[in-house]
Protein backbone atom coordinates (compact mmCIF):
# COMPACT_ATOMS: atom_id res chain seq x y z
CA UNK A 1 0.00 0.00 0.00
CA UNK A 2 1.61 3.38 -1.07
CA UNK A 3 1.80 5.86 2.04
CA UNK A 4 -0.89 8.95 2.25
CA UNK A 5 1.57 11.88 1.50
CA UNK A 6 2.44 9.49 -2.16
CA UNK A 7 -0.80 9.14 -2.91
CA UNK A 8 -2.28 12.56 -2.30
CA UNK A 9 0.70 14.46 -3.92
CA UNK A 10 -0.02 12.78 -7.56
CA UNK A 11 -2.81 14.38 -9.25
CA UNK A 12 -3.42 11.36 -11.71
CA UNK A 13 -2.32 7.56 -11.37
CA UNK A 14 0.97 7.79 -11.24
CA UNK A 15 2.71 4.95 -13.78
CA UNK A 16 6.39 3.64 -12.66
CA UNK A 17 8.76 4.81 -15.65
CA UNK A 18 10.25 1.39 -15.44
CA UNK A 19 7.42 -0.21 -17.45
CA UNK A 20 5.75 -0.21 -20.96
CA UNK A 21 2.29 -0.18 -20.94
CA UNK A 22 -0.09 -1.94 -23.86
CA UNK A 23 -3.16 -1.70 -24.27
CA UNK A 24 -4.77 -4.44 -26.28
CA UNK A 25 -8.38 -4.04 -27.10
CA UNK A 26 -10.53 -1.21 -28.40
CA UNK A 27 -11.90 1.54 -26.90
CA UNK A 28 -15.40 0.56 -27.17
CA UNK A 29 -14.44 -2.70 -25.10
CA UNK A 30 -15.19 -2.01 -21.36
CA UNK A 31 -12.80 -4.75 -20.47
CA UNK A 32 -9.34 -3.34 -21.60
CA UNK A 33 -6.46 -5.51 -20.92
CA UNK A 34 -3.10 -4.00 -20.38
CA UNK A 35 -0.17 -5.65 -20.34
CA UNK A 36 3.07 -4.72 -18.56
CA UNK A 37 6.47 -5.63 -19.96
CA UNK A 38 10.22 -5.13 -18.09
CA UNK A 39 12.14 -2.95 -19.91
CA UNK A 40 15.14 -4.75 -18.24
CA UNK A 41 14.00 -8.26 -18.67
CA UNK A 42 13.97 -6.97 -22.55
CA UNK A 43 17.23 -5.45 -21.79
CA UNK A 44 18.76 -8.74 -20.58
CA UNK A 45 17.48 -10.16 -23.52
CA UNK A 46 18.87 -7.98 -26.44
CA UNK A 47 22.38 -8.98 -26.20
CA UNK A 48 21.93 -12.29 -26.33
CA UNK A 49 19.72 -11.69 -29.46
CA UNK A 50 22.54 -9.47 -30.93
CA UNK A 51 24.90 -11.78 -30.41
CA UNK A 52 23.61 -14.65 -32.27
CA UNK A 53 22.19 -12.75 -34.85
CA UNK A 54 26.30 -11.43 -34.82
CA UNK A 55 27.13 -15.37 -35.25
CA UNK A 56 24.91 -15.86 -37.49
CA UNK A 57 25.25 -13.34 -39.72
CA UNK A 58 29.32 -14.16 -40.15
CA UNK A 59 27.96 -17.72 -41.07
CA UNK A 60 25.78 -16.18 -43.73
CA UNK A 61 28.39 -14.25 -45.33
CA UNK A 62 29.99 -17.57 -46.48
CA UNK A 63 33.88 -16.23 -45.95
CA UNK A 64 34.50 -18.96 -43.43
CA UNK A 65 35.37 -22.46 -44.14
CA UNK A 66 33.34 -25.20 -42.45
CA UNK A 67 35.21 -25.31 -38.85
CA UNK A 68 34.48 -21.96 -38.49
CA UNK A 69 31.06 -22.04 -39.55
CA UNK A 70 30.28 -24.83 -36.76
CA UNK A 71 32.04 -22.74 -34.35
CA UNK A 72 29.76 -19.37 -35.08
CA UNK A 73 26.98 -21.80 -35.04
CA UNK A 74 27.77 -23.72 -31.80
CA UNK A 75 28.62 -20.47 -29.81
CA UNK A 76 25.18 -18.99 -28.76
CA UNK A 77 24.29 -21.86 -27.48
CA UNK A 78 27.40 -23.58 -25.97
CA UNK A 79 26.33 -23.38 -22.43
CA UNK A 80 22.95 -25.16 -23.28
CA UNK A 81 24.92 -27.71 -25.21
CA UNK A 82 27.46 -27.81 -22.30
CA UNK A 83 24.74 -28.46 -19.57
CA UNK A 84 23.20 -31.02 -21.90
CA UNK A 85 26.20 -33.30 -21.92
CA UNK A 86 26.76 -32.97 -17.85
CA UNK A 87 23.65 -34.49 -18.11
CA UNK A 88 24.40 -37.44 -20.09
CA UNK A 89 21.38 -35.83 -23.24
CA UNK A 90 24.43 -36.06 -25.82
CA UNK A 91 22.85 -39.40 -27.66
CA UNK A 92 19.34 -37.71 -27.81
CA UNK A 93 20.95 -34.56 -29.41
CA UNK A 94 22.75 -36.36 -32.12
CA UNK A 95 20.00 -36.16 -35.00
CA UNK A 96 19.04 -32.42 -34.06
CA UNK A 97 19.10 -29.72 -36.55
CA UNK A 98 20.72 -26.49 -35.94
CA UNK A 99 16.93 -24.44 -36.26
CA UNK A 100 16.12 -27.07 -33.64
CA UNK A 101 19.01 -26.62 -32.05
CA UNK A 102 18.36 -23.53 -31.30
CA UNK A 103 14.35 -23.83 -30.27
CA UNK A 104 15.26 -25.83 -28.25
CA UNK A 105 17.95 -24.17 -26.46
CA UNK A 106 17.48 -20.38 -26.65
CA UNK A 107 13.93 -20.17 -25.94
CA UNK A 108 14.78 -21.28 -22.53
CA UNK A 109 17.47 -19.10 -22.43
CA UNK A 110 15.21 -16.41 -23.38
CA UNK A 111 12.62 -16.55 -20.57
CA UNK A 112 15.36 -16.94 -18.43
CA UNK A 113 17.37 -13.73 -19.25
CA UNK A 114 13.59 -12.06 -19.29
CA UNK A 115 12.48 -13.49 -16.29
CA UNK A 116 16.01 -12.45 -14.05
CA UNK A 117 15.42 -9.08 -15.63
CA UNK A 118 11.71 -8.32 -14.18
CA UNK A 119 12.64 -9.88 -10.81
CA UNK A 120 15.39 -7.43 -10.64
CA UNK A 121 13.14 -5.02 -11.66
CA UNK A 122 10.21 -5.61 -9.81
CA UNK A 123 12.51 -5.77 -6.15
CA UNK A 124 14.37 -2.25 -7.40
CA UNK A 125 10.84 -1.15 -7.55
CA UNK A 126 9.12 -2.86 -4.39
CA UNK A 127 12.71 -0.94 -2.91
CA UNK A 128 12.05 2.55 -4.34
CA UNK A 129 8.50 2.35 -3.24
CA UNK A 130 7.09 2.13 -6.82
CA UNK A 131 5.23 -0.95 -6.81
CA UNK A 132 1.94 -1.87 -5.15
CA UNK A 133 1.85 -4.35 -2.06
CA UNK A 134 -0.43 -6.96 -2.61
CA UNK A 135 -2.57 -7.39 0.70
Amino acid sequence: MLSRWYRSAQSKPYLPPCHVVTICHSICNPNLVSITMSRLGLFFCAPYALFIAACLGIVSTGNVDYQSQFTYLELPIAAQLALAHWLGLDRALEFISWPDAYGLFMTPAFILLYAAGASIERGLDRRRGLAGVID
